[in-house]
C-alpha cells in the first residue's frame, strides 16, 4: 500500500457567524515534523508504505493566540491511494480539562475523511469551547 498526503498552509481562525479573523497563518518554511518531507509550493508531504496506518504530529502550537470560544483550523489537503479512512485531527488542550479533538471524519464537505485519492481540497477543523474558562493553551495537529 502507498499513502501520500500533502498539506498546504494552515490557518487558525476565530470569530462568529458574521465575521472571521485570522489569528495565525501557518506555513511550512521552517523545520518539518518527524516523518514529513518538504513538498511543492510550501507544502508538507507524508508518505506511508505500511498497511498499519501512520500518525504524524504535523504541528504543535503553544499559546496559539485564540481569544474566542469558537474557532477553526482551515487548510488544504490532497492525497493518493489511501486505503480505508484517514483523517486530519486537531487536539485542543485547556488548563481546566481536555484534551478534546475535532477530526475530518465525515462523508462529505470540508470535514470529510481522507480516503481514496483527491486533488487539492479545503479542510476545516472547527471547535466550540463554550463552557471553558479560558481559550486553549495548546493545539496539536496530527
Amino acid at each position: 500500500m502507498r499513502l501520500l498526503v500533502v498539506l498546504m498552509a494552515l490557518g487558525c481562525f476565530v470569530g462568529s457567524a458574521h465575521a472571521e479573523e485570522t489569528v495565525r497563518e501557518i506555513t511550512w518554511t521552517g523545520s518539518l515534523p518527524e516523518g514529513a518531507e518538504r513538498g511543492p509550493e510550501d507544502s508538507v508531504t507524508v508518505t506511508s508504505t505500511s498497511d498499519e496506518g501512520l500518525t504524524v504530529t504535523l504541528l504543535e502550537l503553544e499559546e496559539p493566540g485564540i481569544t474566542k470560544l469558537r474557532y477553526a483550523l482551515k487548510g488544504r489537503v490532497r492525497y493518493e491511494k489511501v486505503d480505508g479512512a484517514g483523517y486530519v485531527e486537531m487536539w485542543n488542550v485547556f488548563d481546566d480539562g481536555g484534551p478534546y479533538f475535532t477530526r475530518t471524519n465525515l462523508d462529505q464537505g470540508p470535514m470529510r475523511a481522507i480516503t481514496g485519492s483527491s486533488g487539492w481540497r479545503d479542510i476545516v477543523l472547527p471547535f466550540d469551547a463554550t463552557g471553558a474558562s479560558a481559550p486553549p493553551k495548546r493545539l496539536v495537529i496530527n
